[in-house]
């Protein structure tokens, strides 16, 4: 996946320019949101993926599947079908989000429970988070049942593991030494 985001990375830091050039940022997060809906696609990916279907017919079936297309959406969708980078639109759609609430302030989280969390107990955690950070915190919740109890967040490189799994992790650690 590396490989996808370094590919990604151009890409992503050129929209994000242009989205801000033309302050229009939720325009080009829901256009990129759609493509990397399409990619993802099973169907899509079988029918693109077909040998006997050309380029400009690959342009033509994204272009029919993204409902609003612009000139600027469009070019996107050219360039990355030329340069065979169409599957690439997912990681772009991620790296412009990041880029995106860089610029406004929000930090990104992810919050790994060993349970479904509900959107009270969600919204309790992201008042907690946003004043420890100062900053506006918007988090995907993924449940992760391995880990007993508990909840694991990663904002960038910060790691909370409240975990149960950590715990007994660390008190066996501790015994060990």
């Amino acid at each position: 996946m590396a490989e996808l985001s370094t590919i990604a990375r151009p890409y992503a830091q050129a929209i994000f320019e242009i989205a801000r050039e033309q302050g229009q940022y939720d325009k080009w997060s829901e256009a990129l949101a759609r493509l990397s809906a399409i990619v993802k696609d099973d169907a899509f990916a079988t029918a693109a993926g077909d040998p006997r279907l050309d380029r400009s017919a690959v342009k033509q079936l994204v272009a029919s599947l993204l409902s609003q297309s612009d000139a600027d959406i469009s070019h996107l969708v050219n360039v990355l079908v030329d340069n065979h980078r169409l599957l690439v639109a997912p990681a772009i759609f991620t790296q412009f989000e990041h880029l995106r609430h860089e610029q406004e302030g929000i930090l990104d989280a992810v919050v790994e429970s060993a349970f479904p969390v509900s959107d009270s107990e969600k919204g309790a955690l992201l008042k907690d988070l946003e004043k420890k950070f100062g900053r506006q915190v918007r988090a995907d919740v993924v449940v992760k049942p391995e880990l007993i109890g508990g909840v694991r967040i990663i904002i960038g490189d910060v790691v909370i593991d409240g975990s149960v799994k950590a715990k007994i992790e660390q008190m066996t650690a501790a015994l060990k030494h």
